[in-house]
């Protein structure tokens, strides 16, 4: 929980690309804790259509997933204070890999009635002990305020809670 609660936010462009990279290359480095025997499963939350300048978010999601027991799970989410939805359903898919790892315009009001959903597309079903390391990429841009985010960061942390873990986890 402490990991989660302790990330700040950015409110800006859509840097889906560069999150994913940061999610490649450093978050899933043994490292930094990333268990090498274990698939990766990335849940991505975005509020919108990737427009980053130096990092394409396909590609970077393409490189995750060629190892083939990683996952990515995308969550478009429209925000609570009236906007239309900014994400490309298209572009989501083409990141996930699999329109059935795609969850598109949740209303952050509903998140949490996705959650076991989302834990059931896991290469194992919770609680369920499993090899994964699972990463969460809130990557937001106008439609979710900074305090819509934190809704966003309890879903993490509850969909988190919701997983066994072993004595080796971090």
């Amino acid at each position: 929980d402490n990991a989660i609660e302790n990330v700040t936010f950015t409110v800006g462009l859509t840097y889906m690309g560069e999150a994913l990279y940061v999610t490649r290359t450093e978050v899933m480095n043994p490292s930094n804790g990333d268990r090498a025997f274990a698939s990766d499963v990335i849940i991505l939350m975005t509020d919108g259509e990737s427009n980053d300048p130096r990092f394409s978010a396909i590609i970077e999601a393409q490189d995750i997933r060629q190892d083939e027991s990683n996952m990515i799970i995308c969550i478009g989410v429209v925000g609570t204070n009236g906007q239309s939805p900014q994400t490309n359903y298209t572009e989501l898919v083409d990141i996930a890999g699999t329109p059935d790892h795609v969850f598109d315009n949740v209303s952050l009001a509903d998140i949490s009635s996705i959650i076991d959903l989302v834990v059931a597309q896991f290469p194992c079903q919770a609680p369920t002990l499993c090899a994964g390391n699972v990463g969460f990429v809130i990557e937001t841009s106008e439609v979710m305020a900074e305090n819509n985010i934190r809704i966003a960061e309890d879903m993490a942390i509850t969909m988190a809670g919701n997983l066994t873990y072993s004595n080796n986890t971090r």
